[in-house]
């Protein structure tokens, strides 16, 4: 069973060096830091992830509890 949680904040600090700490589910990813390339880069990474799609312009506005809820969603009921 996948942790879509601990995953995602794997994966922003390792490939976008935001520290786990600085991440809490209402915060935005514009609010993060991140320009336009790595939110392009970051829907491509949660592809690869998760085989789970997500709008390039739409993730810019989505909090990251919305993202986790989306790629729950589309992963199963097997992600947590």
């Amino acid at each position: 069973m996948i942790n879509v949680r601990e995953r995602l904040l794997e994966v922003l600090g390792a490939k976008f060096r935001i520290p786990a700490d600085h991440v809490s589910d209402e915060a935005t990813l514009k609010e993060l830091d991140m320009d336009s390339l790595a939110l392009v880069e970051f829907t491509l990474t949660v592809e690869e992830e998760y085989g789970a799609t997500l709008d390039e312009d739409e993730v810019a506005t989505l909090n990251v509890g919305q993202i986790l809820a989306r790629i729950t969603e589309q992963v199963g009921e097997g992600a947590q």
